[in-house]
């Protein structure tokens, strides 16, 4: 494969794996290249968010929208995880960061009518576009879905089968 001698001073557990990987993680040039590299395509790409295939599936009554990329479906029996994506009317502000759209992982609970979210990602654009201002892994505790809010409307959705 590639058998370039590693320095000495690399830890025990980087010196047992390739010495390829070994040396994109340790190279400060090889760092440099791959950080221009991802910049570059995501500047080329655009977000995630951005490319997903968001379906439009509620309105609030503010004007905010929520949309689910029904390629992230994961259905095992009653529970479905799939991708949401808010994008608001007006900037939204949590802890002085604002934010235009939000994109969560769901785990729907389609037997108890309830849901949780397992991954938030704000942006500084609507519909997933801008950059990435918080990142945030919630508690992810399980919330009831009230009948007849945005919610209800899309556990419905995601839960049809």
């Amino acid at each position: 494969m590639f058998d370039r001698k590693l320095p000495a001073n690399l830890s025990r557990s980087c010196r047992e794996r390739s010495a390829l990987s070994c040396l994109f993680r340790h190279s400060d040039a090889m760092g440099a290249l791959m950080k221009r590299i991802l910049i570059a395509a995501a500047m080329a790409f655009g977000s995630p968010a951005a490319m997903a295939d968001w379906i439009p599936v509620a309105n609030s009554p503010k004007g905010d929208t929520f949309s689910v990329d029904p390629t992230t479906k994961k259905r095992s029996g009653e529970m479905v995880r799939i991708w949401g994506l808010t994008t608001y009317k007006a900037a939204e502000v949590y802890s002085g960061i604002a934010f235009l759209s939000l994109q969560e992982l769901f785990e729907y609970d389609c037997k108890d009518g309830r849901d949780r979210s397992l991954k938030q990602i704000a942006y500084s654009g609507t519909d997933g576009s801008g950059t990435v201002v918080a990142e945030v892994t919630p508690k992810a505790d399980w919330r009831p879905v009230s009948p007849g809010s945005v919610a209800s409307i899309v556990l419905g959705s995601v839960c049809a089968k």
